[in-house]
């Protein structure tokens, strides 16, 4: 990879972090529910896991992880906490298999 393409692969990088930064530090749980969609395409994908293995409710871990998200209740949080609690979810649900 040449360095010019290297430089933009990496301001692409920090530009979705940036973004994913701002989305995981909504408010509050309404307007981090509307950012879902923008969250799944900003979301390295290391770091929510993505295979085609099945939960028990059939859904894949990324559908897993998002319908996680979706259901989250942080209005009992200061600020800061639903960052982490936000963030904690993305990175748990997606290594846990649901068996329900």
């Amino acid at each position: 990879m040449s360095e010019p393409t290297r430089e933009l692969v990496q301001k692409e990088k920090i530009s979705k972090s940036e973004t994913l930064i701002r989305l995981l530090s909504a408010p509050n749980d309404e307007e981090f529910r509307k950012s879902l969609e923008i969250v799944k395409t900003v979301v390295p994908r290391s770091v929510v896991v993505i295979d085609q293995e099945h939960t028990g409710q059939g859904e894949n871990k990324l559908d897993h992880t998002f319908s996680t998200l979706e259901l989250l209740d942080t209005s009992a949080l200061e600020q800061n906490d639903k960052f982490i609690a936000r963030t904690g979810m993305m990175l748990t649900s997606s290594q846990t298999k649901c068996t329900t």
